[in-house]
């Protein structure tokens, strides 16, 4: 297309006008190279229907395509056919077709119709509403996701495997794993027509029963010839159709005969259905409509493990793979590679040792043919892509079926990257058992027996002699290993293993005799193992559960400082408040990511901490805003040392973090539970139903509170219901805890304040495990005590030091644990002063007499843990937006009114003002009115000499700072007279509050204020 005459030609030759870094805009009408590897179905050569001009990236991956061919939208046929083309990749959510001054964005999917409305038209000027959009800033962009969402391609093909699997089923009578390998090779055989891997000419030398490609299954006898043509090709890893690895024509012969002529008729019906492509010209039907010459293989391969687990309950109890979305596994592999320190990168060797399906082999594979086109500078062959596959790739796993997934998803990829995969002779593959690509760990590990049952565990990748690799040891060491419990029997094992790697690695040796594995976690203890497996400065990069590694108290906080000593983090994802998102859709355990190298950390070493909000437009496109400006430094050193820092630094600041650690430091506090104990009190969890096994007969005749029994902040005990569980139960409990004068906590606090904190109860209460009891009988002042408890519990104090420590309110659950409530640091009752004893009961009465004292009570814990006014806001700011409640949540999110920002700009004057002044500055700072950036709110910092005129912001500056920066939730912008910041956030309440303020202004002042106004900063 002639560039003058190219509606496109504004964004290619000037991207940072709209907000858009050149590296995020790929052209596609020029000659491919290293960059274009992802789309080299889309290139001019490789088809002549209509393609996409060029593409639009985030973080690596296609995020819309653009098209400068207007034509496009006065032609609902040809635009159709794009959108589907497009569709088939599954990685861009839209296509822009452009127009002079306008892009018109369609969702891409399959539609029924022609689907050609287009979701909006996004103005092409200087300026952030393009960058809007692609961030998810814009307004309603997640409507257009919610209704693609049944039409995206992991979706649509889904249900076509799912339907064709109902047919086989209903209709041939063929049990779950007949139909789930047949349906495989329908896929897999189709896979290979599409992308031209075989012609019409080869369809003889498959089958001589087959006349063409798309009769490969039409008769009994084709499609035998098939099976074992494929299984031959893919060294017999589709999942077995016939028992005792068998995989003969002529076995496969008998097989049809076996089902009869009804099922065979049905099989090569249904078979046939996956092999037919669309005819030119004509509405193409169900699997006609997709294209599998642009579906990538490992898109593929990951649709149909899905359906395997979803379809067959036996292969997925068996093989327990987690299913890891693309383009999580994509964000983990680009920031490992990120951190390779090899001079050639096309060289690393890459270790999964919990393989799975292989999705992080197979997207490592093909980093390492893009990074070796990029390095030679000549597209790689054949011969150098097996290479790779054969001796740079390493895959462990302990159920065979996972890796006959993974052998398959590799070996498909390898065709694709191929720039030649014909002629048919050569398109067989080495084994990759042979290879020592893929592994079986479980052959041959180490096995536990429970002695009860007799039933084996396997230790896999975590046996004790470590799996043999033949010596080998690995520059990258990547994956998703399992997360769930392995009972408490490999507990021991588990230790073990961790203990002899610390010890080898140099860890003290008071230190490894107290390390603990609890539960039988095998995640952490990959990381341990994975100290072994990877180079001196390698990589490691898993992804992990959260709370395993970030969270946990106790042995868990141990482990953690432990492996701090042992290797040197650059980097952590937390993503847990996205557990319920479709970034991750089949996980709601709360995940991370770990990016360390395998080194002793310096004094000195130090990483980065993210932490991604929730984002309903990003998260339904399965993306989450890896934001620059919310990416914390921490010291190594500091998270060593520190238990809950990461719990800190997720929930609020390093703000919050000083709060913590001076409530925590208090010189008088002692743990509650600790306290509890030196006074000879007792404290418990109610009691549990569950099972019906001990004798309550005690607790007969006495009033009981559970959840649903209502009650106002002292409990009236003589209106309870009578103990209703006289048959027994799991646990009843000492009847000590249920001894007056008692406070009675809320497992789980609720955001309402008067539903949050303690009840008190004055007489004999037996209580459920809802509620977490403290009973001060038999204190010489134990009503003054348990008064002061529900006071406390009732405080901001109180909910702000358990939202910053406990490891599992504010992450996987609205509620607390006993053990967190238990460490609370606790200022005696007995040090108070007579003045503060005094002033409880009035305090009390007041919060039982329902007049809301929440002000009084804040501020009498304030003062006695030594809390200024300034930490006092930090702790309010940080309850009204990071609480885990929906209500909290959505105010988070929502955009701050005209007085929330004036009250910012405010905080920021009221900070920096006094050193302005020492340097004779005329300092203003006030909101700033930017109508064309919807999504963001501004203020401007200025010292504008008297008379002098203030210049607008200029969208053009605006949209640079963005390109430059493109996920940030903050940018500063120097106005042209050099006498003046604006500085932007995004629109959302948790980006204005006080707190945040606070730390723009000592932002600003740690740079200088000398530094931020140059040449005009003497006095005017």
């Amino acid at each position: 297309m002639n560039p003058q005459a190219n509606p496109l030609t504004d964004i290619l030759a000037a991207p940072e006008a709209f907000g858009l870094s050149a590296g995020m805009l790929l052209r596609l009408d020029e000659a491919a190279d290293y960059r274009h590897l992802a789309y080299l179905d889309l290139m001019p050569a490789a088809r002549k229907e209509p393609l996409p001009d060029a593409v639009l990236e985030a973080d690596g991956s296609a995020a819309v395509y653009l098209a400068a061919d207007a034509s496009l939208l006065a032609d609902p046929v040809r635009l159709a056919a794009l959108r589907e083309t497009l569709a088939c990749r599954g990685d861009a959510r839209y296509l822009g077709v452009v127009q002079p001054g306008v892009l018109h964005v369609f969702p891409l999917g399959f539609y029924e119709g022609r689907g050609a409305d287009s979701l909006r038209e996004i103005p092409l000027r200087p300026g952030g509403e393009l960058h809007d959009f692609l961030a998810g800033l814009s307004e309603g962009e997640g409507k257009g996701l919610a209704a693609a969402e049944k039409a995206w391609l992991d979706n649509y093909l889904l249900e076509l495997l799912r339907s064709t699997a109902r047919n086989l089923k209903k209709e041939a009578s063929l049990s779950d794993g007949q139909v789930l390998s047949l349906v495989g090779r329908g896929l897999f055989a189709r896979f290979i027509v599409d992308r031209r891997i075989v012609r019409d000419a080869d369809a003889r030398r498959i089958s001589p029963h087959a006349a063409s490609l798309e009769a490969l299954f039409d008769a009994p006898e084709a499609a035998a010839d098939c099976f074992a043509w494929l299984d031959a090709t893919f060294n017999g890893n589709l999942l077995p159709l016939l028992g005792q690895d068998i995989h003969t024509a002529s076995a496969y012969r008998d097989f049809f005969s076996s089902i009869g002529k009804d099922a065979e008729r049905i099989v090569c019906r249904e078979l046939g259905n996956v092999m037919r492509r669309a005819v030119h010209g004509q509405l193409p039907m169900k699997w006609q409509r997709i294209q599998f010459d642009h579906v990538p293989a490992d898109t593929l391969s990951q649709v149909y493990e899905h359906f395997a687990h979803l379809y067959w309950s036996e292969f997925a109890a068996a093989t327990s793979i987690h299913y890891t979305p693309r383009r999580i596994a994509q964000v983990l592999v680009d920031a490992a590679f990120a951190g390779l320190s090899l001079h050639d990168p096309s060289r690393a060797r890459v270790l999964d040792p919990a393989v799975g399906a292989g999705v992080f082999l197979v997207l490592a594979f093909k980093r390492l043919v893009q990074e070796r086109w990029r390095i030679t500078g000549q597209r790689p062959e054949r011969r150098d892509i097996r290479h790779i596959l054969e001796h740079q790739l390493c895959g462990l796993d302990l159920n065979p079926e996972a890796l006959k997934f993974a052998a398959l998803s590799l070996y498909l990829t390898a065709l694709e990257l191929d720039p030649s995969p014909t002629p048919l002779a050569e398109l067989k593959f080495k084994a990759l058992d042979k290879t020592g690509t893929l592994l079986d760990v479980g052959k041959d590990g180490q096995i536990l027996r429970n002695k009860k049952t007799g039933k084996g565990l396997p230790l896999g990748s975590l046996s004790t002699p470590p799996p043999s690799l033949g010596g080998r040891r690995f520059d990258m060491v990547i994956g998703n290993p399992p997360w769930s419990e392995l009972e408490q029997l490999a507990a021991p094992a588990l230790t073990t293993l961790v203990r002899d790697v610390a010890r080898r690695k140099g860890v003290a040796t008071e230190t490894v005799e107290h390390l603990q594995v609890d539960n039988g976690i095998p995640d952490v203890p990959f990381v341990w193992r994975a100290l072994d497996w990877a180079e001196e400065g390698g990589i490691i990069a898993f992804a992990l559960h959260a709370q395993h590694l970030l969270f946990q108290q106790g042995n868990g906080a141990s482990l953690r400082s432990a492996l701090l000593e042992c290797l040197e983090l650059t980097g952590l994802l937390n993503g847990s408040a996205l557990r319920y998102s479709k970034v991750w859709p089949t996980v709601e355990a709360p995940f991370c990511f770990l990016l360390a190298r395998n080194k002793k950390p310096e004094p000195d070493s130090a990483f980065y901490y993210l932490n991604p909000v929730p984002e309903e437009a990003l998260n339904r496109g399965g993306r989450m805003r890896l934001d620059p400006h919310t990416a914390m430094p921490v010291a190594q050193s500091l998270a060593q040392s520190s238990p809950y820092l990461f719990k800190i630094l997720f929930r609020g600041t390093p703000l919050d973090h000083a709060i913590v650690g001076r409530i925590a430091g208090h010189p008088r506090a002692k743990p509650l539970g600790d306290y509890w104990h030196s006074l000879g009190l007792n404290h418990s969890k109610g009691f549990q139903v569950f099972t019906k096994g001990q004798d309550t007969s005690h607790l007969v005749g006495k009033k009981m509170l559970e959840t649903k029994d209502q009650t106002g902040f002292e409990i009236d005990v003589s209106s309870l219901r009578d103990f209703a569980y006289p048959e027994g139960l799991h646990r009843p409990r000492d009847p000590a805890i249920y001894l007056p004068p008692l406070v009675l906590l809320r497992q789980s606090p609720k955001l309402d304040r008067a539903k949050r904190g303690g009840l008190l109860a004055r007489g004999e209460v037996v209580y459920s495990e809802s509620f977490i009891g403290y009973s001060a009988a038999g204190h010489p002042q134990g009503e003054a005590l348990a008064r002061y408890v529900q006071l406390l519990s009732h405080s901001d104090v109180f909910l702000f030091y358990l939202l910053m420590t406990s490891a599992q309110f504010g992450i996987e659950r609205d509620a607390g644990l006993k053990e967190d409530i238990d460490r609370f640091p606790f200022i005696p009752f007995e040090s108070l002063t007579e003045s503060q004893r005094e002033y409880l009961p009035v305090l009390s009465a007041h919060l039982i007499e329902g007049k809301n004292p929440w002000d009084a009570i804040d501020a009498f814990f304030a003062e006695l843990y030594g809390l200024t006014p300034a930490d006092r806001q930090v702790v309010r700011d940080t309850l009204d937006t990071a609480l885990p409640y929906t209500k909290t949540q959505k105010h988070a999110r929502q955009s701050p009114d005209a007085n929330v920002v004036a009250d910012f700009a405010a905080e920021v004057a009221r900070i920096v003002a006094p050193f302005a002044r020492r340097m004779n500055l005329p300092l203003r700072v006030r909101p700033e009115d930017v109508k064309s950036a919807t999504a963001w709110r501004f203020i401007r910092i200025d010292w504008t000499p008297t008379g002098q005129g203030v210049p607008a912001l200029s969208p053009a500056g605006f949209a640079g700072k963005l390109a430059a920066h493109f996920w940030a939730s903050q940018v500063c912008c120097h106005d042209p007279t050099g006498y003046g910041l604006i500085v932007g956030q995004i629109a959302q309440n948790r980006y204005w509050t006080k707190t945040r303020a606070r730390m723009l202004a000592l932002d600003l002042l740690n740079t200088g204020l000398e530094q931020l106004v140059g040449s005009k900063g003497s006095a005017h």
